[in-house]
């Protein structure tokens, strides 16, 4: 395992560092492997240039929508974009199990509403969002739609706005992209990607 024309004491200071850290494990007849935690490392470091890749944020992301053709929008609490409007989103979360869990765990913590039998999994969009040069975000959506019926919501930061009538809004990169490419699909699961400068 050691590699050539590096010395067995630097060798050893390393092995036992990689120990301490849990990357590397003693095996019984294998000698020493990666550990689960080792593997995760691997599996982030660009092997070329040994350094950690940077990776594209997976969120889901929902239009809901009512029979009248109003969609539900959420002012961004967070950066980047704070104060843009989007649609319900969130990171998806390696314990959720997969895409469509992701979804309704996000659709309800974000405005309480529980799935119905109208939930689609609608598309997949790469987003790629600059401010001039600087690429700011980066992010993989998991696009969803669900018909609900429409209430008060006593909420400033949620807004109903009539479907592709949010000319005075600010919107989040990607809404108005994602907007039109899920009215243009009728139903069909689609994919596209937009590099937005905002």
């Amino acid at each position: 395992m050691r590699p050539p024309k590096v010395d067995s004491n630097a060798y050893s200071y390393h092995l036992k560092l990689l120990q301490k850290q849990q990357l590397i494990e003693k095996h019984a007849d294998k000698g020493y492997r990666l550990s689960p935690a080792g593997m995760t490392q691997v599996d982030r470091m660009s092997s070329g240039e040994l350094h950690f890749r940077l990776q594209p944020k997976i969120i889901t992301m929902c239009l809901l929508y009512t029979a009248d053709n109003h969609f539900l929008l959420l002012r961004k609490s967070k950066q980047p974009f704070i104060g843009a409007w989007t649609f319900a989103s969130g990171k998806l979360h390696i314990e959720d199990g997969g895409v469509r869990q992701a979804m309704i765990r996000e659709i309800n913590e974000r405005v309480a509403i529980a799935e119905n039998d109208t939930l689609h999994h609608a598309a997949d969009v790469y987003i790629n969002a600059s401010i001039g040069e600087q690429l700011v975000s980066s992010i993989l959506a998991h696009v969803f739609t669900m018909q609900i019926e429409r209430s008060e919501i006593a909420r400033t930061d949620v807004a109903w706005v009539p479907g592709g009538s949010w000319q005075d809004l600010q919107l989040a990169p990607g809404v108005k992209e994602v907007f039109d490419l899920v009215q243009r699909s009728e139903n069909s699961f689609t994919f596209a990607e937009y590099s937005i400068d905002w």
